[in-house]
């Protein structure tokens, strides 16, 4: 799983990442409640081996049938059974209608040592004494438009048991990052910034930076690349905060694409996609780091600047956007800097400034769109066309939909490519445009026309598969067959010309 939900979280708290792995079994129709009751106690106690004891259930406080399942099949004393509320144990629905239905938890009891002290302090509570390892739900109603609940026809059963949370109990720790899960990450991230990983003044900051290389690791080796928009740009704040975490601890060159070793030495052996992708995931984050870190000493002095010119303690949205625009700061990690100094930013403000500037950046596609395309400045691609059909090619920029300019172009997404090198015609001359596909290890793009674009190459068409990002080198093939056809009617359509002029003068 892959979620930014808990992002502020990562790195604060021993058990909050932006990349988990999570176990379930799932029932549809089949088994229900009672089983899924019973198979995650036997599993917990009987084959993990896990101390009876030190296991807590909470339940929906309208859950009847689950407290009973827990209290008389399973054993549990009443004190170790506890009714919550809907925002603990109700799922769904995913809409406002459809299959949702109550939830079970079980958490492990770390003790009062680990708690918070109150007297009501309990599974649920957000001290660390009572950690959720596992959640069964129960998908046994269809919520109705008018807020009614009737009965599903086929109940089912959707579970969560977290890795991480789950091999912390198992080897002993109270934290997830010091197990063989993270910290051989930790370590290596360690050794890079000459630090000792057991330093509480930097320890906090080693996890953070071991959970987004464990992140970056994986996504990019499912063919997701950093960009400015949808999912490649959480890979760009992921990536950004542990560059600004390694800078502040004195790292100032690419160090995170050193860690995708030290990731696939813990979850190679699991995921083997993630070792033949390896050299390709480290040049990605090396030529993302490298374009941040940039950027980064300079937006770090300008932000110094920002807090001791500050008459309050809001930083206003136009700063934040600045840093932002200018130096590639995300409004979160522009965020988290505000926090550690006690200051908080304006969002409100900073997205103001962001929809203003995205209506220009509109106006201004829709301008060079009248034009013919998008401003591609000093931009050009040399073509090889006359002797291959197919090289190897680096893509030095690339255009939405709207002809505007981006770092990467997602799956299902139209744009241009524009290329240092090319095989592909672009029309001219009364001979159409080439097609034909641009390849990368885990990426298609659909070329379906090539244009000229003052002296670049311009390729049109739409990301089949996977991803393209500014840097990244591709397979560049032509559509041979076409083009041989195009050849040959152009060639006779000269002829034809010819023969014309002759007879009709």
């Amino acid at each position: 799983c892959f979620r930014l939900t808990d992002l502020d979280n990562v790195g604060r708290t021993p058990r909050h990442h932006t990349f988990f792995e999570m176990l379930g079994n799932f029932s549809f129709g089949d088994y229900f409640k009672e089983e899924a009751v019973r198979w995650a106690w036997e599993l917990s106690v009987e084959v993990y081996g896990m101390d009876p004891a030190r296991i807590h259930a909470a339940v929906f406080t309208e859950d009847d049938e689950a407290h009973r399942l827990w209290r008389e099949v399973v054993g549990l004393p009443a004190e170790r059974v506890v009714r919550l509320g809907k925002e603990d144990n109700f799922w769904g629905p995913a809409g406002k209608t459809g299959a949702c239905g109550p939830s079970s938890e079980l958490y492990w009891d770390y003790g009062p040592e680990h708690g918070c002290g109150r007297p009501g302090c309990r599974p649920g509570c957000d001290c660390d004494r009572f950690v959720e390892y596992w959640n069964l739900v129960f998908p046994q109603f269809d919520m109705q438009p008018d807020g009614t609940l009737a009965p599903l026809a086929n109940r089912g059963i959707d579970t969560g048991l977290g890795t991480e949370r789950l091999v912390a109990i198992l080897q002993g720790f109270t934290s997830n990052y010091d197990t063989d899960l993270f910290r051989p990450v930790i370590e290596a991230a360690a050794v890079i910034m000459g630090r000792d990983p057991d330093d509480p003044a930097v320890r906090h900051r080693l996890w953070a930076v071991a959970d987004h290389a464990r992140a970056l690791t994986v996504a990019l080796a499912e063919g997701v690349f950093p960009s400015n928009t949808g999912r490649g740009y959480a890979l760009r704040r992921l990536l950004r905060r542990a560059g600004r975490l390694g800078f502040e601890l004195g790292v100032e060159e690419p160090f995170v694409f050193r860690l995708v070793e030290a990731v696939n030495g813990v979850l190679g052996a699991s995921y083997p996609d993630l070792l033949p992708r390896a050299e390709r995931t480290k040049a990605a984050l090396f030529r993302e780091e490298e374009r941040f870190l940039g950027t980064l000493a300079a937006g770090m002095e300008v932000f110094g600047g920002i807090v001791k010119n500050l008459s309050g303690k809001v930083i206003s949205g136009r700063d934040a956007f600045k840093l932002y625009d200018t130096f590639g700061f995300p409004v979160d990690l522009t965020a988290v800097m505000a926090e550690e100094r006690r200051l908080s930013v304006d969002l409100d403000g900073f997205e103001a400034e962001l929809a203003a500037a995205r209506e220009t950046s509109r106006a201004s596609a829709r301008f060079r769109a009248d034009d013919g395309g998008p401003s591609v400045g000093g931009l050009e691609t040399a073509f090889s066309g006359y002797d291959a059909l197919e090289l190897d090619s680096r893509i030095v920029a690339l255009f939405d939909a709207a002809n505007s300019p981006v770092d990467a172009l997602d799956e299902g997404g139209d744009g241009s490519v524009v290329l240092d090198e090319t095989p592909f015609y672009a029309e001219s001359g009364g001979q159409v445009g080439d097609t034909g596909g641009l390849t990368t290890d885990g990426g298609l793009f659909d070329v379906t026309d090539t244009q000229k674009a003052g002296l670049a190459h311009l390729h049109r068409g739409r990301v089949a598969k996977g991803s393209l990002s500014v840097g990244e080198t591709v397979r560049a093939a032509v559509d041979g067959t076409r083009r041989r056809r195009i050849q040959a009617h152009h060639t006779a359509t000269h002829l034809l010309h010819w023969a014309l002029r002759r007879v009709l003068g």
